[in-house]
C-alpha cells in the first residue's frame, strides 16, 4: 500500500512536469539502491524473509529504472542499459549466495532473464543474447544457487529454451554450427550437476532426472530442427553419438537412479537416431521392440524411470500405426500382418516378465500389457483371414469364437479373471458381428452356421464356467 501512494505521487508529479526524465530515473535508481541497502541492514538483524523482500524490489526497482534511462527515454544507448542490468543481476546473485537467499536469487533470476526483452531492439543481435544467456545459465550453474533451490535451475531452463527459439527464428538466421553450438553449451550447463552427482554416487532428486529428459529432449529438438531437412545424415550421427555418451555415463555411474535415467535417454535417443534414417513402418517396429526392452529392464531392475520410457516407445509405436498403417499384401507374409504380430509379441513379452517379477501378480499398469497384445495378434490375423477367404464374414466369426475358447480355457487354467474377460469381451464382439453383418448377409448357410457355431460355444462355456467356478477353479483373479 505505501508504495502505491508513494507511485500515485510520483505519477502525478510526473504528468505535471514536476519531475523530467532524468529525475525520473535518479529517483528509481536513489530508491532501488535504498530498498536493497535496507535488505542489508534486515539481514544483519536475522530478518532473513524480510529482508529477501526489500533486496528483492530493490533489485526490481532497479531494472526498470535501468529499462527507462535506455529504452524508455533514451537518456543512454540501449547498451549500457543492458549492460548495467546486467551488473545488478550480479550483484543480486552475490547477495542470494552470501545470504543463502532463495528469495533475492529468483529476483535476481528473473530481473537477469527479463533483461534482454525490457532492452529489445527492432533489430536485435541473436548471437549477443545467446552469449548473455549462455553467461547466465554458466553462474546459476557453477555457483551453489542451483545445488541449493531446484526451482531457479527448472526456471533457468525454461527461460533458455524461450531464448534459444527467439534466436533460432531470428531473422536473418544464425548459421547452424552457431546455434549448434550454444544448443551444445547449454545442455552441457543443465546436465553438469546431475553428472557431478551421479559420479559421486549421490542420488538424483526427481527434479534433475527431469531435467536430464527435458535437455536431452530440448538438445534433439535443436538437432532435428537445424538437420533434418538437409543434413539427415548428419543428424542421425549427431544422434549416435549423443546416445552413446549418455550411455557411457550410464555405466560410469554409482548412482542406481543417475545410471536407469543416462540409459533410458540413450536407448531412447538411438531409437530416434535409427528412426530417422529408416522411414515407414520399420519405425514403428523398432518402436515396438525398444517398448519391449525398457519395459523388460524396468521391470527387472524396479527402475520406474526405465519403464516410462517403454510405455513412451509403445506409445510411439501405435500412434505411428494409426497415422501410417502399414500395407497388406500375400496372406500372412506382408508388411501389416509382420507389424502387428511383433507389437502382439512385444506386449506379451513385457506382461510375461511383469508376472514373472511380481511373485506370479501382474502390477495394475501391466494387466493391460495382455489385452492389447491379444488385441494386435485378433486385428493382425482377421485381417488376413477376410483377403484370404474373398471376404468371407464367415471366416472372421469362426475365428474369433475360437480364440475366445482358447481365452476363456487358458483363463481357467491359470485363474486369471483377466482372460476369462477377454474372452467374454471377444464373444460379445462375436455376437453383435452375428446380428448386425452376418444376418444380413445373402448366403443362408453363414447365417445358420454362424449362430449355431455361437449358440453351442455360448452353452459350452456357460456350462464350464459353472462347473469349474463351482469346483473354486477359475474363481481367483
Amino acid at each position: 500500500m505505501l508504495l502505491l501512494g508513494v507511485g500515485f505521487f510520483i505519477k502525478y508529479a510526473f504528468d505535471n512536469g514536476w519531475v523530467g526524465p532524468i529525475g525520473r530515473v535518479a529517483i528509481g535508481l536513489i530508491g532501488g539502491i535504498t530498498f536493497v541497502a535496507g535488505g542489508e541492514y534486515f539481514q544483519r538483524a536475522k530478518q532473513r524473509i524480510y529482508a529477501g523482500a526489500l533486496t528483492g524490489l530493490g533489485g526490481g526497482i532497479l531494472y526498470l529504472s535501468l529499462w527507462a534511462a535506455g529504452n524508455g527515454f533514451h537518456l543512454v544507448p540501449i547498451a549500457a542499459s543492458f549492460s548495467a542490468m546486467a551488473v545488478v543481476t550480479g550483484a543480486l546473485i552475490a547477495l542470494s549466495v552470501y545470504h543463502d537467499s532463495e528469495m533475492t536469487a529468483g529476483f535476481a533470476l528473473s530481473g537477469g532473464f527479463i533483461t534482454p526483452l525490457l532492452n529489445a531492439t527492432a533489430t536485435p543481435h541473436p548471437l549477443q543474447l545467446l552469449v548473455y544467456i549462455g553467461i547466465l545459465d554458466a553462474a546459476l550453474a557453477f555457483l551453489p544457487i542451483n545445488r541449493r533451490w531446484p526451482r531457479i535451475q527448472g526456471t533457468a531452463f525454461v527461460f533458455t529454451q524461450i531464448y534459444a527459439l527467439t534466436a533460432y527464428f531470428a531473422t536473418p538466421p544464425l548459421p547452424i554450427l552457431t546455434f549448434l553450438s550454444f544448443a551444445t553449451l547449454y545442455l552441457a550447463l543443465f546436465v553438469w550437476q546431475p553428472i557431478h552427482k551421479t559420479l559421486r554416487s549421490v542420488a538424483l532428486d526427481a527434479y534433475e532426472v527431469a531435467l536430464l529428459v527435458l535437455s536431452a529432449g530440448a538438445y534433439y529438438a535443436a538437432l532435428h530442427a537445424e538437420l533434418f531437412e538437409s543434413h539427415r545424415g548428419w543428424l542421425t550421427a549427431a544422434v549416435v553419438v549423443l546416445a552413446a555418451i549418455y550411455v557411457a555415463f550410464a555405466r560410469l555411474a554409482k548412482d542406481s537412479t543417475g545410471r536407469a535415467a543416462f540409459a533410458a535417454i540413450g536407448l531412447a535417443l538411438v531409437t530416434g537416431g535409427v528412426a530417422i534414417t529408416f522411414t515407414g513402418n520399420v519405425v514403428a517396429v523398432l518402436w515396438a521392440v525398444e517398448g519391449a526392452v525398457l519395459g523388460g529392464l524396468g521391470i527387472r531392475g524396479r527402475l520406474a524411470v526405465v519403464q516410462f520410457f517403454g510405455f513412451a516407445a509403445f506409445a510411439l509405436g501405435i500412434l505411428h500405426l494409426i497415422a501410417l498403417p502399414p500395407a497388406g499384401g500375400a496372406p500372412f507374409a506382408n508388411e501389416r500382418f509382420n507389424t502387428l504380430a511383433v507389437f502382439a509379441a512385444a506386449f506379451f513379452a513385457v506382461h510375461a516378465l511383469s508376472v514373472r517379477h511380481s511373485e506370479g501378480k501382474s502390477p495394475p499398469i501391466y494387466l493391460a500389457y495382455e489385452p492389447i497384445g491379444h488385441i494386435f495378434a485378433v486385428v493382425g490375423v482377421s485381417y488376413e483371414l477376410y483377403d484370404w477367404t474373398h471376404a468371407n464374414q464367415l471366416s472372421l466369426t469362426l475365428f474369433w469364437l475360437v480364440y475366445a475358447i482358447v481365452l476363456f480355457g487358458a483363463g481357467l487354467l491359470r485363474r486369471s479373471s483377466v482372460a476369462r474377460w477377454e474372452a467374454f469381451a471377444l464373444l460379445a464382439l462375436a455376437i453383435g458381428k452375428a446380428f448386425v453383418i452376418d444376418m444380413g448377409e445373402v448366403n443362408p448357410g453363414i447365417r445358420i452356421v454362424s449362430f449355431l457355431a455361437l449358440g453351442s460355444v455360448m452353452l459350452a462355456i456357460s456350462y464350464a464356467y459353472q462347473r469349474y467356478a463351482t469346483h473354486g477353479i477359475g474363481t481367483q483373479p
